[in-house]
């Protein structure tokens, strides 16, 4: 499955995103921060709130707390102070699976529940 995982992201390299235009005159730019290492919840939420910008904090639920991949990830406190700051909290998933190693029936299965 690591072999799909890896096309799989070379192709979206090769083949981009179609832009997406949102109305209005300014620039609009997202700053999303992946699994929530302490370092993006502490360090990252200070630049962007001093800026008075907000971001986008992908949690993997399950992950809460621990060390993933060798990094430590932001508690369940941590979370909570970012989301009454303002940032918006995403759940990607619980267990940090691929979504290249979900069965469809999973997905199914996940969709069922929401």
């Amino acid at each position: 499955m690591k072999l799909v995982a890896k096309v799989s992201r070379q192709l979206t390299r090769i083949f981009p995103a179609r832009p997406f235009k949102i109305g209005g005159s300014q620039s609009v730019v997202s700053f999303t921060f992946d699994d929530i290492p302490v370092s993006s919840s502490t360090t990252g939420a200070g630049i962007l709130e001093a800026a008075s910008a907000l971001g986008t904090f992908y949690v993997c639920t399950g992950q809460i707390g621990g060390v993933l991949d060798g990094t430590l990830i932001a508690n369940d406190t941590d979370v909570v102070r970012l989301a009454k700051a303002g940032h918006e909290i995403g759940c990607h998933t619980v267990s940090h699976a691929s979504v290249q190693a979900i069965s469809a029936m999973d997905r199914e299965i996940g969709r069922a529940h929401v």
